[in-house]
């Protein structure tokens, strides 16, 4: 059986995709037996890593479906990681797994999770392994759950952010360098936790999890895992006061925010310059604490707006929204927008701004000015 994956540093999520500068040793037996690793070609269509890998190849190298099949059909998994890196994520997203399921009261031994990761690294989706049965079982009431109210804690949605939340943390342990390089200081927001980081980019990392769900007969739908992300982040700002003015800004609350990525909140040695620096003035003298405030508020852009509103800003919002010349409103939802938009200042040029941005017709017209929708049905009729 392969062991777990040994050696260098998780460069593979999203954090880091295009940027891995250490290589990913595999602990594996020299031959195993056919009972163990029957004698298949290994593909993205039959086999749960190489389809990982594919979809790396694809987000990551910009290949095309085809050309991504091919580069990993048949391949080893040695051969396979010198191109993608998934190694430590795919065991992160494996412990993530059995951590999460154990919360809600499913417990499993070392052996089922090294069972898991053999049947992932070399087995066929095709074959009857019993993991994949008792994993079916053990998340077959979240998915249930998940029909009714895909928020709840127990859903499969919020499962799936749980083992998103060990990959990225696990990330964080690996990676702790990029953290002080002078490259990289507009992402430093990425050392901070899941709910911290926008749903784009901890969706991102589920490129690791979701096959290994899909093999065992579940796929999450990407809206309800954000409605789930939305009721989990929403929460976490609450609970942690992080919509009060300026609270962002402190380099306490950033420290704060950093040791809450692990248990009880202690982090471990190989972190611990990280988490000095964070209240270091040396370190804050050439890193504003208000840039890391103003990278989570870009990531999280849509959140903001809907809690704080910034009337005074409403135009050059939608300029901005429509032109997307730079990446600050890129999540940021045009319903948001609209909603919070005062109907007193919505105008003929705002209501076709938002219209061609996909707010229909009849919910400008309820919020459009009575004396001037006769005007703005005109122009719309002359386009």
């Amino acid at each position: 059986m392969n062991e777990f994956f040994s050696g260098g540093g998780n460069e593979n999520s999203v954090e880091s995709a295009g940027d891995n500068d250490v290589n990913l040793n595999l602990a594996v037996e020299a031959e195993p037996t056919e009972s163990v690793r029957p004698e298949i070609n290994l593909t993205a269509k039959n086999n749960i890593y190489r389809e990982i890998a594919k979809n790396a190849l694809k987000n990551w190298n910009g290949l095309s479906e085809n050309d991504a099949q091919e580069a990993v059909a048949g391949k080893s998994v040695e051969e396979l990681e010198q191109q993608v890196y998934a190694g430590d994520s795919i065991k992160a997203a494996v412990g993530g797994i059995f951590h999460a399921l154990e919360r809600r009261g499913v417990k499993f031994g070392d052996e089922e999770q090294g069972s898991l990761l053999e049947n992932i690294l070399n087995g066929s989706k095709d074959a009857d392994h019993s993991i994949i049965r008792d994993l079916k079982d053990g998340l077959k009431p979240m998915a249930r759950l998940s029909e009714i109210d895909p928020t709840s804690e127990n859903s499969l949605e919020n499962f799936t952010l749980d083992v998103l939340e060990g990959i990225h943390t696990d990330w964080i342990k690996h990676n702790s360098k990029k953290f002080f390089d002078e490259k990289r200081v507009d992402k430093m927001y990425q050392f901070m936790p899941l709910e911290l980081i926008g749903f784009k980019e901890a969706k991102a990392d589920n490129l690791f999890l979701a096959p290994i769900l899909e093999a065992v007969g579940f796929k999450v739908d990407d809206k309800r895992l954000e409605k789930a992300y939305e009721a989990r982040q929403q929460k976490f700002f609450e609970e942690n006061d992080l919509f009060a003015r300026g609270k962002l800004e402190s380099s306490r609350t950033l420290q704060k925010m950093f040791r809450m990525n692990f248990e009880n909140e202690e982090v471990p040695e190989e972190l611990k310059k990280i988490d000095e620096a964070l209240t270091d003035w040396e370190f804050w003298r050439d890193r504003n604490p208000s840039k890391i405030a103003r990278q989570i508020r870009d990531k999280n852009i849509d959140t903001f707006y809907k809690r704080e509103g910034f009337e005074s800003n409403w135009p050059s919002v939608l300029r901005g929204y429509s032109d997307r010349k730079g990446k600050y409103y890129e999540d940021l939802k045009i319903d948001t927008l609209f909603d919070g938009w005062p109907a007193e200042r919505l105008n003929i040029h705002s209501a076709n701004e938002f219209v061609k941005n996909g707010i229909s017709l009849e919910k400008v017209l309820k919020k459009l000015p009575r004396n001037i929708i006769e005007e703005f049905l005109s122009e719309e009729g002359e386009a």
